[in-house]
């Protein structure tokens, strides 16, 4: 992947494993990323998207409060541009349902947790190679 692009990207670590997230950011900086934050919870996450820009999101499916999908809905709807950056979203023991709740609830990616640091870059690598677009209604 190219350094520039991974050099543009500002991604938000909205795990639930804090600890795990933490460890990934210096991954994610040693790779070239521009920026990587963790966050503890929803209420967390929204107050730093308010805060700062993000251009891609990693989630899992168990991120406290609301839940992975039901985030990933929440942001996907809402009317600001990190709702149509690409969203990695990780699932514990994926199967053919909750990989379709994924998709239908907006993820770009969908990866099997636990991530490690390698399938993280994989998976953020792979994000960017296939960018879907997001379609917005303001209906």
């Amino acid at each position: 992947m190219s350094d520039d692009k991974f050099a543009k990207l500002s991604i938000l670590l909205a795990l639930s494993n804090s600890q795990a997230a933490e460890a990934f950011k210096p991954i994610l900086r040693s790779h070239g990323i521009g920026r990587a934050v963790a966050v503890d919870s929803n209420v967390d996450a929204l107050t730093t998207l308010k805060e700062l820009n993000f251009n891609m999101l990693v989630v899992d499916d168990r991120f406290p409060n609301l839940g992975g999908f039901d985030f990933c809905r929440f942001i996907r709807l809402t009317n600001v541009n990190v709702s149509v950056a690409p969203i990695i979203l990780g699932i514990h023991g994926p199967d053919q349902q909750s990989v379709l709740k994924a998709r239908d609830v907006g993820a770009s990616k969908i990866v099997a947790m636990p991530l490690t640091g390698q399938s993280l870059i994989k998976a953020v690598s792979g994000a960017l190679a296939e960018m879907k677009p997001i379609v917005q209604s303001s209906a």
